[in-house]
């Protein structure tokens, strides 16, 4: 299968498109086709495991670039912790991607890059690798941990000064090894420049292999398209007699959202969609006819939501190019962006906290909140739970007051762990004396 760039004039091989994942044009990539998965297999979907559906879906999107066995040991490694069905009640469903090793929903896609390096599905150059990503929290801790102690694979995380908890920090910052924690004295939209700088240098690539390990990168896009037949197995198994899903997601760089278009497209009986934005509302105004998709800047609010804070969503021209560009078409398909500021964030958790005993995060929130706004009492609705609750100690104490008796803090964001973090200007030259100086 060829990769096309969402600028229409770019195309790259699998391997191509993952090395350098900003096309020459300028676009990003997406598969040219998305091949139908076999009717048969929703027979007894309900029955199958996510690494089972995992295996089903990556084989059908890397059938021509993998031997069956290769593909099995990616999906077997990066599906392997457990993805629950909560009901909270008959219309409150959440999906929880959160139980991996860093708690949010990035460890699948991170887990799944890491293994297609590890079995040489997507295998680097005969020099070492620079696995390079920028963060504002989940991300960085979930690539961190995916590739730890990865023969010949040094991994930089690149962080802005004062945009993560405590908690997010730690995830990588305290794992040493080939992992290198850096916080640059800038913004996150400076963070992705470095790093795509960084991607496109001739002199780092005399050296080295540099992948880019955020979103940007279609490795990144691939595992999650599986999470979404995940969810209605396991929705069939609650309501044997559901024959369409519809699905709330959480919206910040947009990946989970264009992947859920990509799952309904290949087969996934996927409905109503609905985008929870917070005050970052970009997709909302895009999608409503009020701003121009050339004129999203990088501007962004802080939010409860931190990991969701994106002026300009990452996946933005992705989700235009499955639509020929056209934002309209995107609307009148049965996708509704909708706008939920902090208040209605923390009266969400304070809510459901008190209704059902269930500590919820401010990013599932925001997807409850689009939720109850769009298909209030829907049976068929699932809920895309991206981040443990721990990963935002701080604002799950300042929304309720005290931290839940049932939420426990895991060992991995334990704040007593030694870190090491360099810290460095903004620019790819100050990136560049970083690795010439520790690697």
């Amino acid at each position: 299968m060829q990769y096309i760039s969402t600028q229409r004039q770019s195309k790259a091989p699998l391997a191509g498109a993952v090395a350098c994942c900003y096309a020459p044009d300028g676009g990003l990539y997406l598969p040219e086709r998305l091949p139908l998965i076999p009717k048969a297999f929703f027979n007894n979907i309900e029955e199958m495991s996510l690494a089972e559906i995992g295996y089903v879906v990556a084989r059908t999107l890397l059938a021509d670039e993998a031997p069956a066995a290769a593909v099995k040991a990616v999906a077997d490694e990066a599906f392997n912790f457990p993805v629950p069905l909560v009901s909270l009640d008959s219309h409150l469903r959440l999906l929880e991607l959160f139980n991996g090793p860093t708690l949010a929903f990035k460890d699948i896609s991170a887990r799944f890059m890491a293994a297609c390096l590890r079995h040489r599905i997507i295998a680097p150059a005969d020099k070492p690798c620079l696995v390079m990503v920028a963060t504002t929290g989940n991300t960085g801790a979930a690539v961190a941990k995916a590739f730890e102690r990865v023969p010949g694979i040094e991994v930089l995380v690149l962080y802005p000064r004062n945009a993560l908890s405590p908690q997010q920090t730690v995830q990588f910052a305290a794992i040493g090894a080939n992992v290198h924690a850096i916080e640059v004295a800038g913004t996150i939209t400076d963070c992705k420049a470095m790093v795509r700088a960084a991607v496109t240098d001739p002199e780092l690539a005399a050296r080295y292999t540099v992948v880019s390990a955020n979103t940007h990168n279609i490795m990144r896009i691939l595992p999650q398209v599986a999470t979404f037949f995940h969810a209605y197995g396991r929705l069939r198994a609650r309501e044997p007699r559901a024959r369409i899903m519809n699905v709330a997601i959480p919206c910040g760089n947009l990946s989970n959202l264009v992947s859920a278009v990509m799952a309904r497209r290949m087969g996934c009986p996927i409905g109503h969609i609905v985008a929870g934005c917070s005050i970052n509302d970009s997709l909302v105004r895009v999608l409503d006819g009020s701003l121009s998709p050339d004129h999203v800047t990088a501007v962004c609010h802080r939010t409860l939501a931190r990991a969701m804070d994106s002026g300009y969503p990452t996946n933005l021209p992705r989700l235009l190019s499955l639509y020929d560009g056209d934002p309209a078409r995107i609307a009148a398909d049965g996708i509704t962006a909708v706008r939920v500021d902090d208040d209605t964030i923390a009266r969400t958790l304070t809510d459901i906290h008190a209704a059902y005993g269930y500590t919820a995060d401010p990013h599932t929130a925001v997807a409850v909140a689009a939720l109850q706004q769009v298909l209030p009492a829907d049976p068929h609705s699932v809920v895309m739970a991206t981040a443990h609750p721990a990963k935002s100690l701080a604002e799950m104490e300042r929304i309720l007051g005290r931290l839940p008796h049932e939420l426990t803090v895991p060992p991995s964001i334990a704040l007593d762990a030694p870190q090491a973090i360099a810290k460095i200007a903004p620019s790819l030259p100050a990136l560049k004396r970083y690795i010439s100086t520790n690697l």
